[in-house]
């Protein structure tokens, strides 16, 4: 997964990129957090109830802060946010990940328009009306305050362990900011997921100085909100608000604690791997990124959701479904 260099850059030569691990880093890949097993003569992914009434729940905000911002553009940090940005766009529109499949998962960047409920008529009122939560839903949205939402989604190569980090992350964010209406501010939304925040301690000031030159090099007002999902960090949540930073560049950033990130470091469950020649050269034989994802069903807590009643054969997507629907049926 790399972002092709434009033959329309917008980037100037005078935006110096870097983005590096320090000197003493460890490239050593650690082990996925959920190992697919053999059970009944099928292979499966254990999830607990916990664990995912967690992550659903982490969906929810994050579909509410993309409600909030309206972006122009979200950035996917690759490939620790795939998953939660796929179950995200299929909590705001249950038939998302059909219409991914279709592009075959070789997509870079690609435009989504949808619309979005903002706001929704007062609970009481809802609860009073309608007899089942289906019908309650279908008030909300007939009666509630939408918004159309065209935004650019574009993946972007964050991993550690990727060879030339700096002009993977310069092609990139050079795709992302290739956006309509110069005279209109972007708004970018950025999804990243942080194990123990060692990574992101020196990877995110090198993102947002990063970002800080992609503005002052188009000379174009944005406004970045980076939403962060943290791993064993349950019930825990903060904000930093927007500060300014430079001539163009309003930044904040939003934590949001999970029980448990669940696909972390699987490649079955991330739905995304690297070709070896894209994995820097100390790093191979360290990380298992390049492997090809398993076919797994998924077992949460005592329900089994089978691989075979996923049209798109994909356990990544299975799992997206599964947490993306949980998020927009059980509000």
């Amino acid at each position: 997964m790399s972002c092709a260099p434009s033959l329309r850059k917008v980037i100037t030569a005078d935006a110096r990129i870097a983005i590096r691990p320090p000197s003493d880093w460890s490239f050593k890949e650690p082990d996925a957090m959920k190992k697919v097993e053999e059970a009944g003569g099928r292979k499966i992914i254990r999830i607990t109830n916990s664990e995912m009434s967690s992550y659903v729940a982490a969906v929810r905000k994050v579909t509410g802060i993309i409600g909030e911002v309206v972006p122009s553009v979200i950035l996917i940090s690759m490939r620790g946010a795939l998953p939660i940005f796929r179950a995200s766009m299929q909590a705001i529109d249950s038939g998302y990940l059909g219409k991914e499949a279709r592009l075959e998962d070789n997509w870079t960047e690609r435009t989504i328009t949808r619309q979005i409920l903002v706001e929704g008529p007062p609970e009481h009122l809802l609860r009073s009306i309608g007899r089942t939560e289906e019908e309650r839903r279908e008030l909300a949205w007939k009666y509630g305050t939408k918004k159309k939402m065209r935004m650019k989604a574009v993946k972007v190569g964050t991993s550690y362990f990727l060879d030339n980090l700096s002009e993977t992350m310069e092609g990139c964010l050079d795709t992302a900011f290739r956006v309509r209406g110069k005279d209109r501010p972007v708004r970018a939304l950025f999804l990243d997921t942080s194990v123990t925040g060692t990574k992101l301690g020196w990877f995110m000031p090198q993102f947002i100085d990063a970002v800080k030159q992609v503005s002052e090099s188009v000379k174009r007002n944005m406004r970045l909100v980076s939403v962060i999902l943290n791993h064993d960090k349950e019930g825990q949540a903060s904000k930093i608000p927007m500060e300014r930073l430079g001539d163009y560049l309003k930044s904040s950033r939003v934590d949001i604690g999970v029980e448990s990130l669940i696909t972390e470091d699987s490649t079955s469950l991330l739905g995304a791997s690297y070709d070896e020649h894209e994995i820097a050269y100390e790093a191979r034989g360290e990380v298992r990124a390049h492997e090809l994802p398993e076919t797994a069903s998924i077992m949460v807590g005592d329900r089994l959701y089978d691989i075979n009643d996923e049209k798109t054969g994909s356990t990544a997507a299975l799992f997206a479904r599964i947490a993306g629907d949980m998020a927009r049926t059980n509000p």
